[in-house]
């Protein structure tokens, strides 16, 4: 390219990511490039390795395409897949249900997993979803799936993941996501400025959490939340959440949060060394810390039904272990600490 270290190549569509053996780099920010970091400019895409020179590396750019797509179709299996480095979905299952897609393997994807389109009944199950922008999708009224001894890691924190929604695993987005469950899954490591929690469920009544570990995470840990009615969440390790996030000056950063929804039961869970960080920009003025453990809402949403029984939660760093916001409509609200330990 002209610059010592630098190399070069021609192509006409700006990589999403571009990943030299197994790791994501960085897009300049300046004219010169560092170690580690290219630049995409009329139609040139630059490189500057971290190590070694591309000849002895591996490099590669996001096509626009996505990976398998599973529309409309019902009891087909995907297993033991490996893919790597694409622009739309390693995995999209869309209408149809009853799929399995099992040991799959998404790496640097926009989703690894996305289920959509009304699609029912799948299972996603011994799964690693690594580096991708959002790691497991399930929107647009899915219902009835479940994910299981999934691993979610280090999803939307390369430099070229900027959208707000980020999560390791999500449900929700459009339409109504009805009765999913996410269970035994390990969600590590995710997110970045603006992101969602490492774990959400968002107009996602009837969602099921069950036994999951959501640590370090670059924000909050887990929400259920807006209309998220009748959902549990048991049995969770939400565990040093949020420390990046709160260094870095976020805000609405909490470990586990129940928000504007109704018959919430969460139970048994272990909420430990989460930071957490008040304000929050879509309230406008949302006064008042935010907790390890927290229950938040509106005055006009209806937040009946909440039960917390016997979570164990200490060590909140930045705010009160459990918080729950005052004037919410939640005359019944329930909670019973967790026994100590004989």
């Amino acid at each position: 390219a002209g610059e010592p270290g630098v190399w070069e190549v021609r192509t006409t569509a700006r990589p999403n990511v571009l990943v030299a053996d197994d790791r994501a780099l960085g897009v300049a920010t300046g004219r010169r490039l560092r170690d580690g970091e290219w630049a995409w400019q009329d139609e040139r895409l630059r490189y500057r390795p971290a190590g070694g020179t591309p000849p002895g590396q591996r490099v590669w750019r996001a096509a626009r395409g996505g990976g398998i797509v599973i529309e409309g179709q019902s009891h087909v299996v995907v297993e033991d897949v490996d893919c790597r480095v694409g622009g739309g979905a390693c995995v999209s299952i869309r209408g149809g249900g009853n799929n399995v897609v099992r040991r799959l393997t998404a790496r640097w994807y926009w989703r690894g997993v996305d289920l959509a389109g009304g699609t029912a009944g799948n299972v996603v199950e011994d799964c690693l979803v690594e580096g991708n922008q959002e790691g497991i999708y399930l929107r647009g009224g899915a219902a009835g799936n479940t994910v299981r001894r999934c691993r979610a890691i280090g999803n939307g924190n390369a430099p070229a993941w900027v959208r707000a929604d980020r999560a390791g695993i999500a449900i929700g987005e459009t339409g109504v996501n009805r009765g999913n469950v996410v269970e035994d899954c390990e969600v590590a490591g995710n997110g970045g400025r603006d992101s969602d929690a490492g774990l959400i469920a968002y107009r996602a009544p009837g969602t099921v959490f069950r036994r999951n570990h959501v640590h370090d995470n670059y924000g909050s840990g887990i929400f259920v939340t807006i209309g998220s009615d009748d959902s549990l969440v048991e049995g969770n390790r939400v565990e040093r959440n949020g420390m990046a996030a709160v260094r870095a000056g976020r805000t609405n950063i909490t470990g586990l949060s129940v928000r504007r929804s109704r018959g919430v039961t969460v139970r048994g869970n272990r909420v430990l060394d989460n930071h957490v960080s008040a304000d929050s920009p879509w309230a406008g003025k949302d006064l008042g810390p935010r907790g390890g453990l927290e229950v938040r809402g509106l005055p006009s949403d209806d937040m009946t039904g909440i039960s917390l029984i016997d979570n164990e939660v200490a060590g909140t760093v930045g705010g009160p272990d459990v918080y729950v916001v005052p004037g919410i409509r939640a005359p019944d609200l329930r909670i019973v600490p967790a026994r100590p330990a004989p």
